[in-house]
């Protein structure tokens, strides 16, 4: 049940407006260590938010 909750707030931190802010990499991995079976969903969002990281740094 837990894991289900962490998604849930796993998928309201990637409906932010793109790119997404830098932080989301380290939010989406603290609520990644509390998961108790490993979600590819989670593997998915670190690729966007990886992706998002790295647009915002080219641009700056």
């Amino acid at each position: 049940m837990r894991d289900i909750f962490l998604l849930k707030r796993a998928r309201k931190i990637m409906q932010q407006p793109r790119p997404l802010p830098t932080d989301t990499v380290m939010r989406l991995n603290i609520l990644e260590r509390q998961l108790k079976v490993p979600s590819a969903e989670f593997d998915a969002f670190f690729n966007i938010a990886i992706k998002d990281m790295n647009i915002i740094s080219i641009c700056k």
